[in-house]
């Protein structure tokens, strides 16, 4: 019974050391942010891949980088977009 009581005083605590001043739980942003950075990171891959194996296939740069076939063509159609504005 006393762990169980400890248990909850525990758990208050850590949940009103990540209140703010407004009694409002904090929010950080970091999944919209750690999926951004992964995708700039795919699609520098996707394009690296690309400059080094020209006459290679989308199902080849999937096997190569490791990614699935729907990110890769859309790495690919951002690519081509960039180059045709440039």
């Amino acid at each position: 019974m006393l762990v169980i009581l400890l248990f909850s005083v525990y758990y208050q605590y850590q949940f009103h050391k990540q209140l703010n001043n407004e009694g409002q739980m904090k929010v950080e942003d970091g999944r919209g942010k750690n999926s951004t950075e992964a995708a700039k990171k795919n699609k520098e891959s996707v394009r690296e891949w690309f400059n080094k194996n020209p006459h290679s296939t989308i199902t080849a740069c999937c096997k190569g980088l490791n990614l699935t076939y729907k990110p890769v063509r859309k790495y690919i159609d951002l690519i081509q977009e960039e180059e045709k504005e440039a």
